[in-house]
């Protein structure tokens, strides 16, 4: 009998062993689950505002100089360097002091930096000029401050009916005097 409480014994604390591993284990997997869990759900990476169809209107003096037009809208404030993203694209109509549109972009992606005021348009951006000019290209900057919009990215500017291609582009913010960096083709004269 002494042998067999003995073997007891040792199942009982081969049993209790294994119910230590297991707890441990399980322990030690919702650690690393409420981790991921933390990282998912971490304040930081969500949007503080989103919105949908919106309309975005900029004034100076009450007189309206740009309204941006958009199906969907998130801010994120709560990042290293706060944005605003326009994930499904947008639209934006620039008005002279007239009250009519002088120039219009558009593209299929945006995101504005808050603090440097630049603006990224991405994937199939068009941008129409007051004289008609229509540059197109899959990425697009637009500094605010210095009313400026450029690209290293290739780009196709129609002017009335002369195509230009190039890599490269700068241009004031209405799109009347811009420039080609590293113009491509061919380039047809009347001379």
């Amino acid at each position: 009998m002494h042998i067999n409480k003995l073997q007891n014994f040792k199942h009982v604390k081969t049993n209790k062993a294994i119910l230590f591993t297991a707890i441990m284990a399980l322990f030690i997997s919702c650690q690393s689950d409420m981790e991921r869990i933390k990282t998912i759900t971490s304040i930081n990476g969500l949007p503080t505002e989103s919105a949908t169809d919106i309309e975005i209107i900029h004034t100076d003096s009450a007189i309206i100089t740009m309204i941006v037009t958009a199906p969907e809208l998130k801010k994120y404030d709560k990042v290293d360097e706060p944005y605003t993203e326009f994930p499904k694209g947008l639209v934006v109509q620039f008005y002279n002091n007239k009250g009519t549109v002088d120039s219009k972009l558009s593209a299929n992606y945006a995101k504005r930096i808050d603090k440097t005021n630049i603006w990224e348009a991405k994937y199939d951006v068009v941008a129409v000029g007051k004289n008609g000019s229509i540059l197109n290209t899959e990425l697009l900057y637009w500094d605010e401050d210095k009313e400026k919009i450029y690209t290293d990215n290739f780009v196709k500017v129609t002017e009335g009916e002369s195509i230009l291609y190039g890599n490269g582009f700068e241009s004031n913010q209405d799109f009347t005097v811009w420039k080609i960096l590293h113009p491509t083709g061919e380039v047809y004269t009347n001379e």
